[in-house]
């Protein structure tokens, strides 16, 4: 509200107004202060209540056995085997040979997709796997530059143009080196050199200016002795359509086919994989492939022009496969082709008779609670596996609870210390007694010693009467006397309704607390509800205050009016006083 105060009386009404509306708000600030406190406790409380989940997530680990009764393995030769000990694995050594390791069945087309490139082709006319056109130029073998047009050469002329015959629509300037029947062309289409006693000869020279040579495979080509192979000059096209408006765009021999609308549906190991000619490439039906349930992996093999499934799994299981609508499987070779059978894992443990045999290259339930994993085969010598104790992987679990124990009781004592929010709180004291009362309890059920903490030598020491501490000496006493006593404090009844092991009823009682219908979750919606209140008591006040506000302007408004008009008329009336005395 707009005003100008003091005009008539002098008064500075706007800082009276709110000075008396200062006092008025007391109560409103009273009120945000009491929300404040009720916030910083609600939240130093739920603080608590995540230092209790640290320590229930350390508890997890001493219901596990393999935790309690920890074993190590140590093995003769890690390259050749090694094994993992579980906590039921019984100490001792074994004696192991590697026959042999777990392998994948695959199946390969049986033929090259596409038609080996004919030497009559003109170069303009191939497909190779490198998409990119053969552009007219020179390139460079031996001594000799060779200059191709790719609209007219074939690639027998450029065959015979390697063994120094020119022609009209190749010339030779200088000789290759090669010798006269050094190049040709195989069965499959592919340039091949025989550099015998010549291996001294370039292939390729930075002034070329066609990319023949790159695009047939001869400045990377494949060697077998004296041979140098080069590419497949005519194969399957992967990103291309595969048989849009029957163009056979993935320039297969036998072109894809699917039913009247171009769709196609092939099974591998029993899973649809669907495609469509006019819209599906060769890689887009490989990656279907690869991202389904199949469990196969497909491949392109661009050397032998060839697609290669391979089980994601080891062993001998044969890879299903199957035509459903269109050809697609028939098409690239692979239905009725001779399959790689993988062979499973085997090995030999010493004192069991025959040979052992796995899909995997694990072995499990060989030896009681032992993994044996195969990397290497080695029937020369025996691998030797040792099974022992791993006391000091227990004592550092162990070690772990201890620390988190004294951590959570540190932060609760903390909460409830002097000037703190939660200072004094009654349901924190009850929670840190509960604690300790379930860490020095006997076990139920287990008669004789050891039967508590204290006997393993775990508990407060006279010095210390807050923390927990650990006696090294005798808690690996009692391990090495009983580890399965040991392991009975702890996790006894662990998957039980109500466990009776120190680390199951404490973490039983933490998961109470903590739920939905336990202390914290009781206080958070306390705290809610009282913030509710006291937000509507807040709103309630700052509506009764703005009220009052106006009528405070109202009343001095008025009051400066009123002085307003007896000044007029104290003016007035000085006037005719002074025009009398005249």
């Amino acid at each position: 509200m707009f005003q100008i105060g003091g005009m008539a009386s002098g008064l500075d009404t706007s800082t009276i107004i709110e000075q008396l509306m200062s006092f008025e708000r007391r109560p409103v600030t009273t009120l945000e202060k009491r929300k404040a406190q009720l916030s910083k406790a609600d939240s130093a409380f739920q603080s608590i209540n995540t230092r209790l989940s640290a320590l229930k997530s350390q508890l997890t680990d001493l219901t596990l056995e393999k935790n309690l009764k920890a074993k190590k393995v140590t093995t003769s030769a890690d390259t050749v085997l090694t094994a993992t000990a579980g906590s039921g694995s019984a100490e001792g050594s074994y004696r192991v040979k590697v026959n042999q390791l777990a392998t994948s069945t695959s199946v390969g087309g049986s033929s090259a997709l596409a038609t080996p490139a004919a030497g009559t082709l003109k170069l303009s006319e191939l497909k190779p796997s490198n998409t990119t056109a053969i552009s007219t130029g020179t390139f460079t073998v031996g001594g000799a530059t060779l200059t191709i047009n790719s609209t007219d050469t074939t690639l027998d002329e450029v065959v015979a143009a390697l063994n120094g015959t020119g022609s009209a629509n190749i010339s030779v300037s200088g000789a290759t080196g090669l010798g006269a029947s050094a190049a040709s062309l195989t069965a499959d289409g592919q340039i091949r050199l025989d550099v015998a006693l010549k291996t001294d000869v370039a292939v390729g020279s930075g002034s070329d200016t066609s990319n023949f040579l790159t695009i047939a495979g001869l400045k990377s080509p494949t060697s077998s002795g004296d041979l140098r192979t080069g590419a497949r000059m005519n194969v399957t096209q992967v990103t291309q359509t595969l048989n849009s408006a029957g163009a056979n765009g993935a320039n297969l021999a036998t072109a894809i086919t699917g039913d009247g609308s171009g769709d196609g549906v092939f099974k591998i190991n029993g899973v649809e994989i669907t495609y469509n000619v006019g819209t599906s490439a060769m890689n887009d039906v490989l990656n279907q492939i690869n991202s389904s349930s199949a469990g196969v992996v497909a491949s392109y093999n661009s050397i032998e022009d060839k697609i290669v499934l391979t089980n994601k799994t080891t062993g001998n299981a044969a890879i299903g496969l199957e035509d459903v609508t269109g050809n697609f499987l028939a098409a690239t070779n692979l239905l009725g082709a001779s399959q790689t059978t993988g062979q499973n894992a085997s090995i030999t443990v010493d004192g069991i008779s025959g040979n052992l045999e796995s899909a995997t290259n694990e072995f499990k339930g060989v030896v009681p609670g032992l993994t044996f994993t195969a990397k290497k085969v080695e029937t020369a010598d025996w691998t030797t596996i040792t099974v022992s104790s791993d006391t000091d992987a227990t004592v550092n679990t162990v070690k772990s609870f201890i620390s988190e124990f004294n951590a959570t009781i540190d932060a609760i004592d903390a909460a409830r210390g002097k000037g703190q929010p939660l200072q004094g709180d009654g349901a924190l004291g009850n929670i840190m007694s509960k604690l300790y009362r379930l860490v020095y309890e006997p076990i139920d059920g287990l008669s004789g010693t050891p039967n508590t903490l204290s006997s393993l030598g775990i508990g407060t020491t006279s010095t210390d009467r807050k923390h927990l501490s650990l006696d090294e000496t005798k808690f690996k006493a009692a391990l090495a006397d009983n580890p399965d006593r040991v392991a009975e404090i702890f996790n006894k009844d662990a998957s039980a309704a109500t466990p009776t092991g120190i680390a199951g009823r404490l973490k039983t009682y933490l998961n109470d607390i903590g739920g939905t219908e336990g202390v914290f979750a009781t206080r958070k919606n306390s705290a809610a509800r009282q913030t509710k209140y006291i937000d509507a008591q807040i709103t309630s006040y700052e509506g009764r205050l703005e009220q009052r506000r106006r009528i405070l302007v109202g009343q001095f408004a008025a009051m400066e009016k009123a002085v307003g008009m007896m000044k007029s008329q104290q003016s007035a009336l000085t006037s005719q006083l002074s025009a009398l005395q005249n």
